[in-house]
């Protein structure tokens, strides 16, 4: 997109399938510290798939960024504007947020798991509930 990589100061991890991460991890070898958002496990897991492609330790790879947690339920601000986070179905976890600046806000989904009858199964059986289910 021509954007800089300096300009970018932080990075939110929705999850961690490489169509949605594999520039993060470039980005953070690349250049000076980014700030990573996005829950623990995510951020567990981006840190354990990297040190397993790379051969780097997990220590080593917590070193090229500054994490922000994000908790369900709680409000992020980054950069002046404010974060709801919100979990995503899909096959790995996975969050998505709506995100306001004054009097402004922009809805991202996160990845999903679209399949019905895989979908109709999981309701039939007790793991989502009607309600998520629709």
């Amino acid at each position: 997109m021509g954007v800089p990589s300096s300009f970018i100061k932080w990075v939110i991890v929705s999850h961690t399938h490489a169509d949605h991460d594999a520039g993060t991890f470039q980005k953070l070898l690349e250049s000076e510290k980014v700030e990573l958002i996005t829950t623990r496990t995510i951020m567990e897991s981006f840190v354990r798939k990297y040190a397993a492609v790379t051969n780097f330790t997990d220590a080593y790879i917590k070193t090229l960024f500054s994490y922000r947690p994000v908790l369900i339920g709680r409000p992020v601000r980054v950069n002046g504007a404010e974060f709801h986070f919100h979990y995503s179905l899909h096959s790995i976890p996975c969050v998505g947020f709506t995100v306001k600046l004054l009097d402004k806000s922009i809805y991202f989904s996160g990845d999903t798991f679209y399949e019905p009858d895989a979908l109709k199964k999981l309701q039939e059986n007790g793991v989502l509930t009607p309600g998520r289910f629709e």
